[in-house]
């Protein structure tokens, strides 16, 4: 039953880790990178897991030791090449095992909480994110759903809500009746998924119900298993990173960033040209971002306000000469369908608007979504800071983020609990 749950197939991950491990791979071969699991939630996740002697933190060390042996297959690999982005050294890469053998992986229980890390080259630890969030999701909902079920068993409680995947569906498809004509949203929900099955049941459910409104997924596996658009372009472990490679002083740092850009735009080009706003704050963002607006297709909000945010998005391309309705906006925090549909009647007439959903729609089951994350947290051996546009997902220690503050001029106060 175990080895249900566990990854099998490299693609089954977000498509931007392998653009961004490509781009590590040609360009930063021999950076180190350390990568922190974080819980944001006062859930103490080993105490959690530990109520089932199978679905405990062993487990998730089993899977992910399991998951750094895999190597891409010769389909999942002509479905990469059809993408016309791959370098045919960077599909050897991948068919050779990207080196996931090369990190180093620590799975802990600290006082009853689950700490995890992943070092090693840059290209292949980065692959250890989105697996290891599923790893932990499936383990943690399946553990709680055994939990209820005893001690339901035992005269304690109702039946479980957690697991009725009939009631999920009928809930699913509810979601799926509010949608309006001219909401496109992506499926981004591998990493906090309740589990691969369901994942699968949900595409499906959106393939055959929501056709109109469902334009593809993140997770490369599913995008070729159901012949459907793999979406997805940059992390903030870009900026993150590349924030550590060219020196420490504030203009070394500041210049960074546009560093970046030139790097993806060599190598993507207009193609994957969708960059993410918010890594050191969007006013910093748009200040360096202005040069290349006009031939980037557009931008992804992930953090704050997003009606303000759309707002200044407008204005931004506005300023510039640039018509907003040549732009695509993609939102993609913490959405679920009646706030997509809300969005959309704000900007659809004023922008070109997509949304990428996850947790609202491959975790909602009956049990609250717990808010997991996997960082960039240095490279070689440098702390590396993530400032968001909400004050809640900023990480780093706390020196290096209040250098980076002065750095970037931020002056963010919006405060928002990640609930995904």
């Amino acid at each position: 039953m175990l080895d249900e749950f566990k990854i099998t197939s490299l693609l089954d991950t977000d498509y931007y880790k392998l653009t961004m491990s490509q781009l590590f791979q040609e360009k930063w071969p021999n950076e180190i990178a350390t990568f922190n699991f974080i819980n944001r939630t006062d859930i103490n996740l080993a105490n959690v897991l530990s109520i089932d002697k199978d679905f405990n933190i062993d487990y998730i060390r089993s899977g992910l030791e399991s998951y750094s042996k895999l190597t891409l297959t010769s389909k999942e690999r002509k479905f990469l090449e059809a993408q016309g982005i791959f370098s045919q050294s960077y599909l050897d890469w991948l068919e050779s095992g990207a080196d996931l053998d090369k990190v180093e992986i620590k799975v802990e229980d600290k006082d009853g909480d689950l700490h995890m890390t992943f070092t090693g080259p840059w290209a292949s630890a980065t692959l250890f994110e989105v697996p290891a969030l599923a790893i932990v999701s499936d383990t943690y909902y399946t553990a709680i759903f055994f939990n209820k079920i005893k001690e339901y068993s035992e005269g304690k409680g109702n039946p479980p809500k957690i697991g009725n995947l009939y009631a999920a569906k009928i809930k699913l498809q509810e979601k799926i009746d509010k949608l309006i004509d001219g909401v496109k949203f992506v499926d981004f929900g591998t990493r906090r998924r309740y589990g691969k099955d369901w994942q699968n049941k949900v595409i499906e459910e959106c393939i055959n119900y929501a056709s109109n409104n469902f334009v593809g997924t993140s997770n490369v596996y599913y995008a070729m298993r159901y012949n459907i658009p793999v979406v997805g372009t940059m992390a903030h472990e870009c900026f993150m990173g590349y924030s550590r490679l060219f020196g420490d002083s504030e203009e070394d740092i500041r210049r960074s960033h546009s560093e970046f850009l030139n790097d993806w735009w060599e190598m993507y080009g207009e193609k994957l040209s969708i960059a993410l706003t918010d890594t050191f704050g969007t006013k910093f963002f748009f200040e360096d971002f202005a040069p290349h607006a006009e031939k980037w297709k557009g931008i992804r909000q992930d953090s704050g306000d997003p009606y303000k945010f759309g707002e200044s998005a407008i204005k931004f391309y506005e300023d510039l000469g640039i018509d907003p309705k040549e732009k695509m906006l993609v939102f993609s925090d913490g959405l679920n369908f009646e706030k997509m549909v809300d969005l959309y009647r704000a900007f659809g007439n004023r922008i070109q608007v997509s949304f990428g959903i996850g947790t609202n729609l491959t975790n909602d089951v009956g049990e609250d979504p717990i808010s997991i994350v996997v960082k960039l947290s240095e490279i070689n051996g440098k702390n590396t800071v993530k400032l968001s546009d909400n004050i809640a997902k900023a990480t780093g220690n706390v020196d290096t983020v209040k250098k980076f503050k002065d750095i970037f001029d931020y002056d963010v106060n919006y405060y928002e609990k990640t609930v995904y």
